[in-house]
């Protein structure tokens, strides 16, 4: 009996701790089937949730771009470059037409009441220089204090009447008006500095020119100062017409003359230009009306300009510092019948290093400006158009001022009125792109766009390290002043002058969505080792309940 209850008690046994093995190995199977599957349900959700959040970044980043890096940019660029081309017609061009007008009126008037009237006489050049001297002592011009936008200042450094038979008139002031530190111009002590006069007849090509001192409060002669020569064929203002009379048919015509050295002075200047031409045509020209500015006041707006700008970034939330080693507003001469050699040079810029290196009087191309960005810039300008009067740099044009109304002589030789707007407009558009510093410095320049916000100078580097950036933006458009006179106002500063706050964003952006990433995968761990916990309790209550079977 013994023996049998062993062999009957004995597979019993086994039996039983066999199903608790099986029981213990199905749960735990299914526990680790349960954590594996939380596990990656968990990982899933965080995978998605972090691309989700990536995905919505990236649009917004891309709208950030688009905002700032294009819209804002090409805005504050049009903005800037408006109110350069503003200044340049305002206290530049206008002025200078409104002078030629002043004389050129007072000529026609006197010849429509005398027909035998034409200025040579010694009491119609003395008539021509007070008419000269009324128009450069205008009490809006002198004795005020201008503050910074410029209420007053007479920036037009000379008027004068020049025949080709060797008679001249003019009024020429040696200073003008001084630019102080502060960008405020003092025009209270300017001095006309003397009277310029010419009697003819022409020996040898030239007359003589008898200078003398003028009286401020009156605009009478007084003594003589030196004599010297005018030579009618060396005049800027008279070459220039003389051009363009090319066809004695045509209507007269008001030009620029070239850029020369004006007289005694180691100023550059240039000529704003009207032929003396009382019948309305060109055949019956006899000399030519000219009031010159010296390039020295445009180079002050550019830099008024160019300090504006300036200020305006670094009063942002989140400043960007402008230099002259990596920021210029300047003017390159873009068409110029008087002179087509000197289609290219660069007649002003914020930095007067830029065109004048050590005082030096002559300028230069724009493309061998002494100021790096400056050449850089011009180059990357020729590169990308190919040539100053590219017709894409020559756009359709529209009036952005108020017309001016001026008298000039109609074909029969009648007073009629003009408008100023006839004469001097301001592109539509704007030339608008980006390029590489690197590539640009290469000879000859290379031009190859870039993204600003790809630079990584701009996303990771300091303030300081900004100027060691690649990416730069240029922005260029047309000044125009008749079919044959054009200026090109351009402005280059670094590709992210302008975003600063999209910048900033980015990288608060940046660190939040790696404090998120961080936040989800702790999420992460924290719930599989819940998970764990739970399996492993799971699994043990199981093995328990089996073994008291």
């Amino acid at each position: 009996p013994s023996t049998k209850e062993c062999r009957i008690r004995m597979p019993s046994v086994s039996f039983c701790r066999a199903i608790v093995v099986a029981i213990a190995l199905a749960v735990l199977l299914a526990c680790a089937a349960m954590f594996w599957l939380m596990a990656w349900s968990t990982h899933r959700f965080k995978d998605l949730e972090v691309k989700g959040c990536k995905d919505r970044i990236d649009i917004r980043r891309k709208l950030i771009q688009e905002l700032i890096y294009k819209d804002l940019t090409r805005q504050r660029y049009e903005s800037m470059l408006t109110s350069l081309k503003a200044n340049i017609n305002h206290w530049i061009a206008l002025p200078a037409d409104r002078a030629v007008n002043s004389v050129w009126g007072h000529m026609l008037t006197e010849h429509h009441s005398n027909s035998a009237w034409e200025g040579k006489s010694e009491s119609a050049r003395r008539e021509i220089a007070y008419r000269e001297w009324v128009e450069l002592t205008d009490t809006s011009a002198s004795g005020a204090r201008c503050d910074d936008r410029l209420e007053c200042g007479q920036l037009v450094t000379s008027i004068s009447a020049g025949y080709d038979t060797g008679q001249f008139a003019g009024l020429w002031l040696s200073s003008g008006c001084r630019h102080s530190k502060q960008n405020h111009v003092d025009c209270s002590d300017q001095q006309l500095d003397f009277i310029r006069d010419a009697s003819g007849p022409l020996s040898a090509g030239s007359s003589v020119l008898t200078q003398f001192e003028v009286n401020v409060s009156s605009g009478k002669r007084g003594k003589e100062i030196s004599r010297t020569t005018f030579t009618p064929a060396e005049d800027p203002a008279l070459n220039v017409q003389r051009l363009l009379a090319a066809n004695p048919e045509r209507s007269p015509h008001r030009a620029w003359s070239k850029a020369y050295q004006l007289p005694n002075s180691s100023n550059m200047g240039i000529t704003w230009t009207a032929p003396i031409s009382f019948c309305g045509k060109y055949k019956c020209m006899k000399g030519a009306v000219g009031a010159s500015i010296r390039l020295e006041d445009m180079n002050f707006h550019c830099r008024l300009s160019w300090e504006a700008l300036s200020r305006s970034l670094l009063e942002q939330d989140q400043p960007f510092q402008l230099t002259a080693g990596n920021s210029a507003a300047f003017v390159v001469n873009q068409m110029s019948y008087a002179d087509h050699t000197q289609v290219g040079w660069l007649l002003a810029a914020s930095d007067r290093q830029a065109m004048f290196p050590e005082d030096a009087p002559e300028l230069n191309k724009a493309t061998e400006s002494p100021q790096h960005i400056v050449s850089l810039a011009a180059g990357v300008l020729l590169a990308r158009y190919g040539s100053w009067d590219s017709p894409d740099l020559l756009q359709q044009v529209k009036v952005l001022y108020k017309p001016v109304q001026v008298l000039s002589p109609d074909l029969e030789g009648n007073a009629s009125q003009r408008s100023l707007s006839d004469t001097m407009a301001l592109s539509e558009t704007m030339a608008f792109f980006n390029f590489s510093r690197r590539e640009a410095e290469r000879k000859p320049p290379v031009y190859k766009e870039c993204e600003a916000y790809m630079d990584e100078t701009y996303l990771n580097g300091s303030e300081e390290d900004f100027h060691h950036a690649d990416c730069f933006r240029v922005g260029a458009t047309s000044l125009k002043f008749d079919e044959r006179s054009r200026w090109l106002a351009v402005l280059v500063l670094p590709g992210d002058a302008f975003g600063a706050p999209g910048r900033s964003t980015r990288r608060q952006v940046d660190l939040d969505f790696g404090d998120m990433k961080s936040q989800l995968s702790g999420t992460e761990a924290e719930a599989l080792g819940i998970g764990g916990v739970v399996v492993i309790g799971a699994a043990l209550i199981a093995i328990a309940l089996g073994s008291m079977l």
